[in-house]
């Protein structure tokens, strides 16, 4: 064969050169009648060629010959660094000639057909002089690369494609060697009604500490300031009417400013003795390097301890009474707010030891869904702080920074350096905002209360959190018609006996695991009937089951579902919510099953909707449709609810047996109410701890800044503790309103 009609059967879009790969090779007529390119090419990849080139035909040619030539020894240079030794042939290999003008020459053996025949070259050694590579190796090496080559091309033309819950998704062991033609219609994947779950932020997933022992750790600290209250209350009201008192003059002729002053210490030392623990917590915290809003209020009462002081020993200090009753009423309120926070985690604790098993609440793609799990991951969720905390972290100390430097420059204006403390003191008393705590603490005392009395618990601000996070529900039938209002209302049956019918019906609802079950269960089981086993069951979209059973094709249904699929139907039976039984699309049975509307479930669904919460209809009764419910229960199911597609539905009712260690909430009532209670309740916690924080922090920073103008520009008289009482009162009004309406639903 002449060189031009050896070159006709090279692609020219190939990666490599056949005569290159078969350079300084020689082979035997019977080693190429084994060499297919097909065969090494579906062993080392995959790629389209064409046309393909096949060895038999280049060699298997009477006018063309292969001769060995020998090669210059010229020495090999060595290889790079990096990068391994070429193999090394041994002397008697022969090669393969690279043009037929060169004469012939002698050369023996045959050539090794794997790699492990092949004797390697040791590192140390010299390349000999002429040597070859084996075909193998080298289209195994060029494939390869061309294959990676095109994958990397076909992965960046190609765009993502976002796919939904059930969407089909084809493994790559799955996929024929070839690349084959997709039709548009099948790569335009249909999404899901729901979007993917975002990750939540870092979880903690080490060792979870019992519930025992978060109850013992708990329900100390509570009872410790609990026992303080009403002493802290107490002294601050004290200090408080001795404030209007002097502020009113009923009693001037009696009471100086050191008598006054020397009242108000007292009250304010004592305050600060029965509010300690406000001062042990804010040194915790500083040692974690952290600025706690204690921090604040306990600098606030020694700052105005300190002018006290200040009265008796810098006569220039100025005629102005310090703010005691601000700091004493400051630390109570700092002190009430830390202890409401610690009941409400004690009542939550409390509750995940009733029961081994309750219903657990948790967050998944499409929402929430209730499911009966253990409690792991409820302690440690409760334990977690709120999010809110990292505001107060990053602006107290701002705000502590700025008070202590508008009151140097307050007092270097006036050039009175006697009023130091007093000015401080105003700018802190400020600061200090009355609801910094109870932004915390209120929410989750009261809801938590709540919950114990209502059989349920919410696992503090971590489940508050996911439940702000997540706007619909996944109610399944249980939900919307509990045991009790689902009941026979009579049955007919044309064909069989009544016993093998009512079976065979009660088996393929105990497959499908509606909510019909029971009810079937119960017929059955009056009857005298048997379950069978069921197989090749399948649901169905248009509204119905089927399976085979004993041998017989046995499908369930709605009417429309029958007519559909080829069963004729009697014209004088018109039920809404029957169920059409057929056995080898004959009609067996009719059975007439009535749905009734429970109150409950109907106040439930209001208040999820009140609440801007989304329901989610994961059904597998087929007569459960949006027509049903809008009947029922007075809901547009268009616009304020979402009943996905057959698929989607059977995936959200699955029933999971994990947490996942990300228990939101923990039910242990039946019925739709408590977990309506639960979820609305933890959604409008959330709510109320971040607008209580925003409008704490934001009280504070105003307080900041009038407190400055005042005492920068000398508005002495305007500066009392009576007129920042009320400020600081006035201002936690709006906080005390949000953090009631927690549990108004």
């Amino acid at each position: 064969m002449e060189d031009k009609d050896f070159e006709k059967y090279i692609k020219k879009d190939n990666a490599f050169d056949t005569r290159k790969l078969l350079e300084g090779v020689e082979l035997s007529e019977e080693t190429i009648a084994e060499i297919d390119l097909e065969e090494i090419l579906s062993e080392y990849g995959t790629r389209k060629i064409k046309p393909p080139v096949y060895l038999d035909e280049v060699w298997v040619n009477e006018s063309y010959v292969p001769q060995p030539v020998y090669t210059d020894p010229a020495p090999a240079e060595p290889a790079p660094e990096g990068e391994q030794a070429p193999r090394r042939m041994p002397e008697r290999a022969p090669s393969l000639p690279e043009e037929a003008g060169k004469g012939p020459a002698p050369g023996t053996g045959p050539l090794p057909k794997r790699d492990r025949d092949v004797p390697q070259a040791a590192p140390s050694e010299e390349p000999a002089a002429g040597y070859a590579v084996p075909l193998e190796d080298v289209m195994a090496q060029v494939v390869g690369s061309v294959l990676k080559e095109e994958e990397e091309r076909r992965q960046v033309a190609q765009p993502v494609v976002r796919r939904g819950l059930f969407s089909r998704r084809l493994r790559r062991e799955d996929t024929e060697p070839l690349t084959l033609a997709v039709d548009e219609e099948e790569e335009q994947e249909e999404v899901s009604y729901v979007e993917e779950e975002e990750p939540d932020e870092a979880f903690d997933d080490g060792p979870e500490r019992s519930v025992q022992d978060a109850v013992a750790d708990y329900h100390p600290r509570y009872k410790r300031l609990r026992k303080r209250m009403f002493a802290a209350l107490l002294t601050g009201i004290l200090a408080c009417a001795f404030a209007l008192v002097e502020h009113s003059g009923a009693a001037a002729e009696y009471l100086t400013r050191e008598i006054s002053t020397g009242v108000f210490a007292a009250l304010l030392a004592v305050e600060c003795v029965i509010c300690f623990p406000v001062f042990t917590r804010a040194a915790r915290q500083l040692f974690r390097r952290r600025c706690a809003p204690e921090l604040l209020v306990s600098l606030f009462a020694l700052v105005t301890l300190g002018d006290c002081a200040a009265v008796y020993y810098w006569p220039e200090r100025c005629a102005n009474l310090p703010f005691a009753p601000v700091a004493a009423m400051a630390l109570y309120f700092t002190m009430r707010g830390e202890m409401l926070r610690l009941r409400g985690l004690r009542d939550s604790c409390h509750m995940a030891g009733y029961q081994k098993e309750p219903y657990v609440v948790t967050a998944v793609t499409g929402g929430f869904r209730k499911q009966s799990c253990g409690t792991e991951g409820f302690i440690r969720m409760a334990d977690r702080e709120s999010e809110q905390e990292g505001w107060y972290h990053l602006l107290l100390p701002v705000i502590l920074t700025a008070s202590t430097v508008f009151a140097v420059l307050a007092v270097t204006n006036q050039m009175e350096w006697d009023n130091f403390l007093w000015c401080w003191s105003a700018i802190l008393g400020a600061a200090s905002s009355f609801a910094f705590t109870a932004a915390f603490g209120a929410p989750l005392g009261k809801l938590a209360r709540r919950l114990q009395r209502d059989g349920c618990a919410v696992s503090a601000y971590s489940g508050a959190r996911m439940m702000y996070r997540k706007g619909s529900m996944i109610l399944t039938d249980n939900d919307l018609f509990p045991p009790g209002t689902v009941f026979m209302n009579g049955m007919k049956v044309y064909a069989h006996d009544a016993i093998q019918a009512v079976s065979y019906a009660d088996s393929l609802l105990c497959a499908s695991g509606c909510g019909l079950r029971q009810v079937f269960d119960d017929l059955c089981r009056s009857q005298g009937g048997h379950t069978y086993p069921v197989e090749d069951f399948s649901y169905y979209q248009e509204g119905g089951i089927a399976g085979t059973i004993r041998g017989e094709s046995v499908i369930l249904g709605r009417s429309d579902f029958m007519a559909q699929m080829g069963v004729r139907l009697p014209r004088e039976i018109k039920l809404q919510t029957g169920v059409f039984l057929a056995v080898d699309k004959e009609l067996v049975a009719v059975f007439a099953v009535k749905y009734m509307a429970s109150d409950n479930v109907d106040a439930a669904l209001q208040a999820v909707l009140h609440n801007g919460i989304k329901p989610v209809f994961a059904v597998r009764d087929f007569n459960i449709t949006p027509a049903l419910i809008k009947r029922k229960f007075k809901v547009n199911t268009k616009k304020k609810c979402l009943y996905p597609d057959l698929s989607e539905r059977l995936a959200l009712s699955e029933r999971e047996q994990e947490s996942n260690g990300r228990a939101a909430a923990l039910i242990f009532r039946e019925g739709l109410m408590p977990y309506a209670e639960t979820v609305i309740g933890g959604k409008r916690m959330h709510g109320a701890v971040r607008k209580g924080c925003a409008w704490a922090l934001l009280g504070s920073i105003c307080g900041t800044l009038m407190a400055f103008y005042l005492t920068f520009a000398g508005g002495f008289q305007v500066l009392n503790p009576l007129s920042l009482l009320v400020f600081q009162l006035l201002w936690s009004v709006p906080s005390a309103c949000v953090n009631g309406w927690v549990t108004q639903y």
